[in-house]
């Protein structure tokens, strides 16, 4: 057998599996041993199941012993953010009242991934509730990034990402409501996936909770982190189609008509107005619209004639709307007098406080300005292979006090404070009420610097076609490169 490395891509271990050069217990003991290892150091695994793994792995190795094939991803371990159910596994959300919750089924998104053969290892660190940009649990305290302990692996699938970039999971399956699973990437240096709304269910995902009225049925997706384009595109095959658990979830898209084999014309945008980036940032995206030029890939600094923070403001108002309506009441009365009192000037805050308190017309208004935005984005992205964007103003930020209902503290952008929200989702936020698929992918940068991904933006139903482009620009920007720690 071949020598195995934790930090090859979940699609190279399947096919070392197939081919008899690993075995999946060794693979699973592999990645058990550095979880061991590195873990206690950066936090990423709230739970760990090691008696199921290991059982699953020898399950796995007889199978394919006799000749049965599980799936493509026969063998291979990953790892589940803490809001999406495992059955006989804890899930807690991060939420106290849930601290002991032991789930009798899988979430969807979970059972495909077993039922194409993959090995659950544990669960990752989030914020409560998924309510934060950051993953400072209030079970399992904080967890930090393998680039710089100091910081922040971002959030909500904030441990997740840190463990593919530390080589503690070979896939991460996570989910975005926000940027979740695309902060998180960026900050860390690898890839991950926000499918389009509605492609992958969220049947199993806490919240939302059976004794209160579902109201979040837009924004949030299923979605994934791993260390290879390859990967995006294997969990999105075993993960996308209908549901009955999810009655919002659409069939796969048929094979898109207009193939290209090859990326030609890709739009750029630096900056939104009003959300600074910092210089790192503009270096690296200009650098990769240099290369992409001198390939003979015409890249136009060109933006769609939408207001960014229209889409951000509807954004925000969505969501205060439709999670508003999970939470107690006295949670929503007392929000916006909380908004009165605290400090807080972020533009989102103040959007969700309004979202919070509208009516059936209010929110009725708030989709329409949605439906808007998407057809005068998706008319203009027709034009193009792709758009590429900045992840957030900057790489991974210092560890500070959460958000929710106190005054965070601000992002310092290249010594100009910017306030928390506007910082880390402006960027991402407008992207899920607009329900595009997003690709993050790692940017070559300067030895010694922190990580610095740029979303790749297509069309809505338009994932496959959009993966291809990612792959294409793969060549590009180059292979996942991990944390010294991960080295070591």
């Amino acid at each position: 057998m071949t020598a195995m490395s934790p930090l090859d891509s979940a699609s190279e271990l399947a096919a070392a599996i197939r081919a008899g050069d690993l075995s999946a217990t060794d693979v699973v003991r592999a990645y058990l041993d550095r979880i061991d290892r590195l873990n206690p150091t950066i936090n990423a695994l709230v739970t760990v199941d090691v008696d199921g793994a290991l059982s699953r792995a020898r399950q796995a190795d007889a199978a394919l012993a006799a000749g049965d094939l599980w799936g493509p991803l026969h063998g291979v371990p990953f790892t589940v953010k803490d809001s999406f159910e495992t059955a006989g596994i804890r899930t807690t959300s991060s939420y106290r009242p849930l601290a002991d919750h032991i789930p009798d089924r899988d979430a969807t998104a979970v059972e495909r991934l077993r039922q194409a053969g993959a090995i659950v290892l544990g669960k990752t660190n989030m914020p409560e509730l998924e309510r934060d940009v950051q993953s400072m649990s209030p079970l399992f305290g904080t967890a930090r990034n393998p680039w710089d302990l100091a910081r922040t692996p971002g959030g909500s699938t904030g441990g997740g990402a840190a463990a593919v970039s530390a080589g503690l999971t070979a896939l991460e399956l996570g989910s975005d409501t926000a940027g979740s699973v695309r902060i998180p990437a960026h900050y860390t240096g690898v890839y991950a996936l926000k499918p389009t709304e509605h492609r992958v269910s969220l049947a199993g995902k806490i919240p939302p909770r059976t004794d209160r009225p579902r109201g979040m049925r837009h924004l949030s997706v299923a979605g994934v982190i791993a260390r290879s384009v390859d990967d995006l595109v294997l969990w999105l095959t075993i993960t996308e189609g209908l549901d009955p658990r999810d009655p919002d979830t659409a069939p796969p898209a048929p094979p898109n008509p207009r193939s290209r084999p090859a990326v030609s014309r890709l739009a750029l945008i630096e900056s939104f107005p009003g959300v600074p980036v910092d210089v790192a940032t503009r270096a690296a995206l200009a650098a990769l619209a240099d290369r992409l030029s001198s390939s003979g890939v015409t890249v136009e600094r060109v933006a769609p004639d939408i207001d960014w923070t229209e889409a951000l403001v509807t954004y925000a108002e969505m969501w205060g709307a439709e999670c508003g309506l999970g939470l107690p009441g006295a949670v929503r009365t007392l929000a916006p007098v909380a908004a009165l009192v605290t400090p807080r000037r972020e533009i989102v805050a103040r959007a969700i406080v309004r979202g919070m308190r509208f009516d059936m017309s209010g929110y009725a208004a708030a989709l329409t300005r949605r439906d808007t935005l998407i057809r005068t984005f998706d008319a203009f992205l027709s034009r193009y292979d792709a758009l590429l964007l900045p992840v957030t103003s900057g790489p991974a930020f210092t560890h500070r006090r959460p958000g929710l209902l106190r005054q965070p503290d601000p992002i310092e952008v290249d010594g100009q404070s910017v306030p928390y929200d506007l910082a880390t989702l402006g960027y991402t936020a407008p992207l899920n009420a607009l329900g595009n698929p997003v690709v993050v992918m790692p940017l070559p940068r300067p030895a010694g610097s922190l990580p610095i991904g740029v979303q790749v933006v297509g069309r809505r139903w338009d994932d496959h076609h959009l993966l291809a482009v990612a792959s294409a620009l793969s060549a590009t920007t180059g292979p996942f490169v991990p944390p010294a720690m991960a080295r070591a």
